[in-house]
């Protein structure tokens, strides 16, 4: 009887030990469950971290690639900024060079004493490159008012075709006459012409030093019956006396006088046969 209770009570504790053993195995499986949960939550946390770093990273990056970028806009911009300061330069440069060259292309004024439209035409054409010529129609030897007024005429058509601006200064017949007195039976080319030379140009030196002129001058030289050393030697004298600096020259050389015939024609311009003066009129 003892052995069977004894028996009884040995399986009791060994029953109460598998529950004990049951219930730590469950605590302990337990344990594990909460270990893997937490280890998943853990994970998940850096996964989730590990994830806004990489998004960190990313949008570091991209901060990083849009600050590039600006920088390369910049740099653009900036490449841009000085290409327009060099084409301003160069535009400046320009148009500097233009004001030189405008100031270059500025010509001495000429006030050039003209006998008649037809002599003008080679003289202006020679000479409008290099000078800005105004035509001074100053003829006292004319003999006939008809006369003057004929030539004076043609030589304001011609001016007009050319462009070239003309001054009169009336018809004075008795100017001429009263210098010439004395001389009225010289032949043309004598003694006389020097006479009618001085008259007129030491008139047109002192138009030219009033009205500004830089220089002056005739186009009697393209006429082969004027003497070219004469008409300069005397332009010169007056140009000393009045302070103004007289533009010599011998416009009939290199064919002159025939390039004055054929510009004439052209324009069909009245073509006297005698230098005005009633002294030396011829008919041909």
């Amino acid at each position: 009887m003892k052995e069977f209770k004894m028996q009884n009570k040995t399986k009791a504790i060994a029953s109460n030990t598998n529950v004990e053993k049951a219930k730590e195995s469950e605590i302990a499986r337990q344990t594990n469950v909460k270990r893997t949960e937490e280890r998943e939550r853990i994970e998940n946390m850096s996964g989730e971290k590990l994830k806004k770093c990489e998004n960190s990273e990313n949008a570091s990056d991209q901060k990083a690639q849009k600050c590039e970028n600006a920088k390369s806009v910049n740099i653009a911009k900036a490449k841009e900024s000085e290409i327009d300061e060099n084409i301003n330069l160069e535009k400046a440069k320009e148009s500097k060079i233009d004001e030189n060259t405008n100031e270059a292309k500025v010509k001495p004024k000429l006030l050039l004493h003209s006998c008649c439209g037809p002599c003008s035409t080679q003289v202006i054409d020679f000479l409008k490159n290099d000078y800005d010529i105004t035509i001074y129609y100053y003829n006292p030897n004319i003999d006939t008012d008809e006369e003057f007024s004929h030539r004076l005429a043609e030589q304001k058509r011609y001016c007009e075709i050319v462009g070239v601006e003309v001054l009169e200064d009336g018809y004075n017949p008795d100017e001429f006459t009263c210098a010439v007195k004395g001389f009225e039976n010289e032949k043309e080319g004598g003694a006389r012409c020097p006479i009618c030379f001085a008259l007129r140009l030491s008139k047109t030196a002192k138009k030219a030093k009033a009205l500004g002129y830089d220089k002056f001058g005739t186009t009697l030289s393209v006429s082969p019956h004027k003497n070219a050393e004469v008409i300069n030697d005397v332009g010169f004298f007056m140009g000393t006396c009045e302070g103004i600096e007289f533009l010599e020259g011998n416009y009939k050389k290199k064919n002159g006088y025939k390039k004055s015939i054929e510009l004439s024609k052209k324009y069909n311009l009245y073509r006297q046969n005698y230098c005005g003066c009633k002294f030396s009129k011829r008919v041909d």
